[in-house]
C-alpha cells in the first residue's frame, strides 16, 4: 500500500514537471527572434560587427556595368573586399576627407532620391486602359501610317516611246523587259533604267508626281508626265495604303508616353514644393527667370 502511494506521488510529480518543460519549450519558441534567425541563416560571411548576406551580394551585382559577367564566388569576394576596405577607411578617418565626404553625400542623395521616386512618384503614374483608349481615339493622326509607294521609272525625250511602254504593260508585258527592248537612242543611260525610288511616302512627293501616281494600282503605270524637258513613266512596283494602327498594337507606346509626361509634371510640382519647403536660393533658376 505504501509503495502504491509512493508510485502515485511519483507519477504526479512527473506530470507536473512534464507540463513545466512543455511550457518552457513553448515560451522559448514564442520568444525566438526570427529576424535574427533569418539573417543568421542567410549570412554568407560574418565578421566583427558586420554580416554579408545574399541580398548584399545582389546589390553589388546590380551596380556592375550592364552585361558584365562574373561568378558568384567572385561577386562574394568583391562584396567582402568592399566591406573591409570601407570599414578600414572609416577607422582611418578617410570618410572625413572633404572630397570623399562630398562623393559620399552625392551617392547618399542619389540612392535616397531613387527610393523617393520609386515610393512617391511611380505609384502616382498608373494610367487606366480607359484613359489610354481615350487618348488613342482623340489622336488618330498620330497612329496613322501614311500611304507609301515603291516606284520604278524611266525617262525619255520621246513621248511615243513611253506610250508604247504603257501599252505593253496593259497587254501584260513586264516593265523591265519593255524598258530593255525600247530603242537605245530613245532612252538615255539605257544600262541604268529602270530606276527605283525605293519606298517613299506619298504625301512627301512633289505635287505633280503625287497626283500622277496616287491612284495607280500595283503592277500598273501612270500616264507619261513631263518634268524639265523630259517625259517620265512611273511604274507601281508596290504600294502600302494609309493605315491606322490598332489600339492593342500601340497601347504600350501610348502608356510609355503618358506615364513619362505625367512623371515630368509630378517631378516639376514636387521640386517647386521642396524648393519652397527648404528655402532654396537657386541662382541658376533666378538667372533664367530674369532674362
Amino acid at each position: 500500500m505504501i509503495v502504491l502511494k509512493e508510485l502515485q506521488y511519483w507519477f504526479k510529480y512527473c506530470r507536473i514537471w512534464t507540463a513545466v518543460l512543455v511550457f518552457l519549450f513553448c515560451w522559448d519558441i514564442a520568444t525566438v527572434n526570427y529576424t535574427a534567425l533569418a539573417e543568421e541563416n542567410s549570412a554568407l560571411i560574418k565578421g566583427k560587427g558586420f554580416v554579408i548576406t545574399s541580398e548584399h551580394v545582389k546589390q553589388v551585382k546590380d551596380l556592375l556595368p550592364p552585361g558584365f559577367k562574373t561568378s558568384r564566388e567572385e561577386l562574394l569576394r568583391l562584396t567582402l573586399e568592399q566591406r573591409l576596405f570601407g570599414m578600414e577607411s572609416e577607422r582611418l578617418g578617410l570618410d572625413k576627407d572633404e572630397q570623399t565626404a562630398g562623393r559620399l553625400q552625392i551617392a547618399h542623395d542619389k540612392i535616397l532620391a531613387e527610393a523617393f521616386w520609386k515610393n512617391h512618384v511611380v505609384p502616382e503614374t498608373d494610367i487606366s486602359d480607359d484613359v489610354l483608349l481615350s487618348y488613342y481615339e482623340s489622336n488618330q493622326d498620330k497612329f496613322t501610317v501614311p500611304a507609301q509607294v515603291h516606284l520604278l521609272w524611266v525617262a525619255s525625250s520621246d513621248l511615243q516611246t513611253l506610250e508604247n511602254i504603257n501599252k505593253g504593260l496593259k497587254a501584260g508585258e513586264e516593265f523591265n523587259k519593255l524598258v530593255r527592248d525600247a530603242p537605245v537612242h530613245k532612252i538615255p543611260l539605257v544600262k541604268g533604267p529602270p530606276y527605283s525610288t525605293g519606298w517613299q511616302r506619298l504625301d512627301k512627293m512633289p505635287k505633280p508626281l503625287r497626283e500622277a501616281v496616287s491612284a495607280v494600282r500595283k503592277g500598273d503605270a501612270a500616264d507619261p508626265v513631263s518634268f524639265g524637258g523630259l517625259y517620265y513613266v512611273f511604274y507601281m512596283a508596290n504600294r502600302k495604303d494609309e493605315e491606322v494602327l490598332r489600339f492593342p498594337d500601340v497601347k504600350k507606346r501610348i502608356k510609355e508616353y503618358m506615364v513619362n509626361q505625367k512623371r515630368r509634371e509630378i517631378r516639376k510640382n514636387i521640386l517647386e514644393e521642396l524648393k519652397s519647403r527648404y528655402q532654396v536660393a537657386d541662382k541658376l533658376f533666378n538667372a533664367e527667370t530674369t532674362k
